[in-house]
């Protein structure tokens, strides 16, 4: 299969608006990436935000939620936002704004600062994934789209990645306030290259691709109602949010803790662990999108591979303690199968027509980001038998305080298998409207 799939991704670049392709999409990507290191920051910052601003965990889990709850209020007008202007202007301007929203959240002063820095980077990260996917489905075909996006997300991966070990290791060297400056300069760097290589569409794009930016009023009403009508668009984004519960709960933010406190790792051993996750991911996420488009369907595996899911919690919860050889396989495990989230988007693209496929895309975003707002529901959860022990600063839990939180997961994965049977197949075949 290994083979395989190098050779599709090969394939993908053999024409030379392919190799160009290629280049556009994934320097699009990088505001992605950006933005996926800012939402995963948290796993590194929380210890020192705990003791720097005498935080509880649940009031850390809201300042880290209010980015999902921007996005969550913003996302569906991302969509409209894309569907009328052009998508390199939009990603130049909202990039710009998370940048300075980055460096606003590194010299807030109080907790009120950082969650309105926050905000406001939620907002602009509404942009992150759509603006490559706008850009993929114009510029590749719908029967390589699921592969794209599967690579447009493990290279986001890479993000969380560095927002774990690097991370750490950087805000224990010079502070999560350098570090987080440090995040906005690389981000600059991303800009630049967006800058230079990202067009639109390619230049030998039907002309009715160039005018879909410039959609009358009447238009967009018309591919609004349309959206919001789809039933799968509704499903495909309860699939994805509810599939990616983990990564937004133990690899944004209370991964390391957990397994600091738990099973007594160090804050860089733990680290570790938590990068499997989106490790994982960078290996599931192409393979579930290879293997949806290689056997013709989206629904199917969807269900299949979701099934896997279950697993590594099975063992997570169920163990009383895992080494750290363990651990790191188990999260891996999570990663990887939770890379069938990936499947919902082509999912969306297939079942809409080009004119509404950012708007769609707007709305399942929506309900996929709304699962961040769940990382205060954790901690609360984490907190109902909590006995307020403290130490330096720090709140201290046990095993059955974050088991019992920890099973909003698998709840969570049982409702998407049910939600993702009433799908329509579409056979990796785009809509006929227009």
């Amino acid at each position: 299969m290994d083979e395989t799939l190098t050779k599709s991704i090969h394939a993908l670049n053999q024409s030379p608006t392919k190799s160009k392709a290629g280049i556009v999409t994934f320097c699009a990507a990088g505001f992605f990436f950006y933005q996926f290191m800012l939402i995963n920051i948290f796993n590194a910052f929380n210890e020192p935000m705990l003791k720097e601003f005498h935080l509880t965990a649940t009031q850390l889990g809201h300042v880290s939620a209010t980015y999902y709850l921007a996005g969550t209020l913003s996302l569906l007008l991302a969509g409209i936002v894309l569907d009328r202007f052009a998508v390199r202007k939009v990603i130049i301007t909202a990039f710009s704004v998370s940048i300075i929203s980055t460096l606003l959240f590194a010299i807030s002063p109080t907790p009120l600062y950082a969650t309105l820095a926050r905000f406001v980077a939620g907002i602009s990260g509404t942009y992150c994934f759509l603006s490559p996917m706008k850009i993929a489905s114009r510029w590749y075909p719908a029967k390589q789209l699921a592969l794209i996006i599967g690579l447009i997300v493990s290279y986001a991966m890479v993000g969380g990645i560095i927002a774990q070990t690097p991370m750490i290791l950087l805000a224990d060297a010079i502070g999560w306030r350098h570090a987080a400056m440090l995040a906005a300069l690389l981000g600059l760097f991303l800009l630049l290259l967006i800058i230079w290589q990202v067009n639109d569409s390619p230049e030998d794009a039907p002309s009715s691709e160039h005018l879909l930016t410039h959609q009358s009023l009447k238009d967009f009403l018309h591919n609004l109602k349309f959206t919001i009508m789809n039933l799968q668009n509704w499903i495909s984004g309860l699939y994805i949010s509810l599939i990616n519960l983990p990564m937004h709960i133990l690899g944004a933010i209370w991964g390391i803790t957990y397994l600091v406190q738990v099973h007594h790792l160090s804050r860089t051993q733990a680290s570790y662990v938590t990068s499997m996750i989106f490790i994982g991911m960078i290996i599931g996420s192409p393979t579930m999108g290879w293997l949806s488009d290689k056997m013709g369907q989206r629904k199917k595996p969807m269900i299949l591979f979701g099934l896997l899911t279950l697993i590594p919690f099975v063992a997570l919860i169920g163990s009383p303690q895992l080494s750290l050889g363990s651990l790191m396989l188990v999260f891996l495990t999570i990663g990887f199968t939770i890379g069938v989230q990936i499947i919902g988007y082509p999912l969306v693209a297939e079942s809409n027509s080009k004119s509404q496929y950012a708007t769609a895309q707007g709305l399942t975003a929506t309900l996929v980001i709304m699962g961040g707002l769940t990382q205060p529901l954790f901690a609360h959860l984490m907190s109902m038998n909590w006995d307020h022990r403290v130490l330096e600063g720090v709140p201290i839990y046990t095993k059955i305080n974050f088991d019992h939180a920890l099973m909003m997961m698998p709840l969570a994965i049982l409702m998407a298998l049910v939600i993702i049977s009433f799908a329509r197949e579409t056979y990796c075949r785009y809509s006929n409207q227009e």
